[in-house]
């Protein structure tokens, strides 16, 4: 009797537990969080390009001479002035051979001075009728052969002069001396490379800007709207803003075939020369951006450099976006044809989402547009 019983208050807690179990199909319990209905706006856009800065001249000072430095007159960081002499390079067979042709300019002028004596004695024979009038012609033609060894001799002279010339190395240009390579007594061959001088008064940062940037700003200058900007910022290498403005000069004229961008140009003022040649920074420009979508950064996960959303679709369901920024204004991230107009994304506890996962909307935080439903 005990175990009929026994058996039978089994079955009743078996029962119950089967009821009380929950079914694997049961619906998923939706989140409520605040949702932002994307909509498409225009603003001014700081927006960065890593830029390679140049000094507005700078040049590789090589030797035009053979010889021995005789003497460095000038020191490493020293400014020196255009023409300003830098080395003195031993010169003994050049100076010989200008001397040589100095004697040969000479000579030559004094057989130029000859014939013209005998031209003239000959022109008296003539017109006494003492020698025929052929004797005056070639009496003529050697004064013309005299007068070409005296410009071959001169222009051998001036060759020559040239060349001792090069024996003093001089400045390009006013600027400032950088490492010198070569010391004392060293043996210099043409074209060897002694320095290199560098004018950084002004400094030209190059950098890159897209094709789609670079053709959509055009076409507002000529709607005459505000497009490219004729200004620059500078952004150093320590992430301080440079104090001067920089002034955009030029483009080049073709796009980069590889990249899909081109190469712009901007002059920064730097006459306490904090800047220097090859240095690295940011160029900063204010763009216009048309049809762009204003996100949250509280709507944003990175992940490995990359940035993504949670989409929120017509059934509720939240998936996963990513996207490259165009810039930031403020605590936003500006977003442009990865999104659409009308999408609705997570706009706060996107940590709390997985994808997949149903959302309702919430009432909207902090300044962002709840999306209704």
């Amino acid at each position: 009797m005990f175990q009929k019983y026994l058996l039978a208050g089994g079955l009743v807690l078996l029962t119950l537990a089967s009821c009380n179990r929950p079914e694997k199909n049961a619906a998923v319990e939706a989140i409520s969080l605040p949702l932002l209905k994307l909509v498409p706006t225009d603003t001014a856009v700081d927006i960065d390009y890593v830029a390679d800065i140049h000094a507005q001249n700078y040049v590789e000072v090589r030797a035009r001479f053979g010889g021995m430095i005789e003497a460095i007159l000038v020191d490493e960081g020293q400014r020196v002035r255009k023409g300003q002499p830098l080395f003195k390079l031993s010169a003994t067979e050049a100076e010989a051979a200008v001397a040589s042709a100095r004697a040969s300019v000479q000579l030559a002028e004094a057989e130029l001075r000859k014939t013209k004596l005998e031209a003239q004695r000959v022109l008296g024979l003539v017109k006494s009728k003492v020698v025929a009038a052929t004797e005056q012609q070639l009496a003529e033609a050697e004064v013309e052969i005299a007068k070409a060894k005296l410009q071959d001799a001169k222009s051998n002279l001036l060759s020559r002069e040239n060349q001792l010339s090069f024996s003093v190395v001089t400045a390009p240009f006013a600027g400032r001396i950088n490492r010198i390579v070569l010391k004392m007594g060293a043996m210099v061959e043409p074209g060897q490379l002694m320095t290199t001088l560098s004018d950084i008064s002004n400094i030209l940062a190059y950098f890159s800007l897209s094709e789609k940037d670079y053709l959509e700003n055009r076409r507002l200058l000529r709607a005459g709207e505000e497009g490219l900007p004729s200004t620059a910022q500078l952004i150093l290498s320590d992430g301080t803003l440079y104090e001067k403005i920089g002034t955009i000069e030029t483009a080049e004229t073709e796009f980069d075939e590889e990249t899909g961008t081109i190469a712009l140009r901007a002059r920064f003022p730097n006459q306490n020369e904090l800047l220097k040649h090859r240095s690295s920074g940011v160029v900063r420009l204010q763009l216009i951006q048309r049809n762009i979508f204003m996100v949250p950064q509280k709507a944003v996960q990175e992940l490995q450099d990359k940035y993504f959303v949670y989409v929120v679709g017509s059934n509720q369901l939240a998936m996963l976006r990513a996207f490259k920024p165009k810039g930031r204004v403020g605590s936003y991230y500006l977003v442009g044809e990865e999104l659409q107009a009308g999408e609705q994304i997570i706009a706060e506890g996107v940590l709390s989402v997985r994808e997949g996962s149903k959302v309702v909307a919430a009432t909207a935080v902090q300044g962002t547009q709840a999306a209704k439903q």
